[in-house]
């Protein structure tokens, strides 16, 4: 039994203990069971990034909800100022905290098709963020390190995201 076989039982026992998942499902539906190490690697990185994810957008989300500012360096935007930019921020943080959930319960449950409403919102999202870089980029103001670095996140979370979504299409049919 190699290192991510031990971490995969371990992982069952933890979710039979605390969720109270019999220990017969997650051996008869051969759950985070893989075929490939990199797949289990991908798959464990994927589920404690969520779990960071869920923490960090929930404590953005009341701060800003809170009348907070935001965390981080504040946008130069042009567009938005006040408390629409505040407002704005606070759907952000809302609703990737209800999708990254919402990955982890697809990929606990090995139900794939809750992690598309993640895909969507993070894809409107990066997309947005594309569009204010390139507003920014026109009107030459200069681009931070942590936003550049934001941006190739979400993208590699999205990648993972999608990959994971793939690996549980594969559990469910073993």
């Amino acid at each position: 039994m190699n290192f991510f076989e031990q971490i995969s039982d371990q992982f069952c026992g933890v979710m039979h203990t605390n969720l109270k998942i019999p220990i017969s499902y997650c051996e008869t539906r051969c759950n985070w069971k893989f075929s490939a190490n990199i797949d289990t690697m991908i798959f464990f990185y994927t589920l404690s990034f969520g779990i960071l994810r869920v923490v960090f957008n929930f404590i953005h989300f009341v701060n800003l909800s809170m009348g907070g500012t935001q965390l981080g360096r504040p946008s130069c935007l042009l567009i938005l100022r006040g408390t629409h930019s505040g407002r704005l921020r606070a759907l952000k943080q809302f609703l990737m905290l209800q999708a990254w959930m919402l990955v982890i319960y697809g990929m606990v449950s090995i139900k794939p098709h809750y992690i598309n409403p993640f895909v969507v919102v993070s894809v409107i999202i990066l997309i947005s963020d594309m569009f204010v870089l390139l507003l920014d980029i026109r009107r030459h103001a200069r681009i931070p390190l942590e936003r550049r670095m934001t941006l190739w996140e979400m993208m590699l979370n999205l990648c993972c995201v999608f990959y994971v979504q793939r690996i549980l299409k594969k559990q469910i049919h073993c």
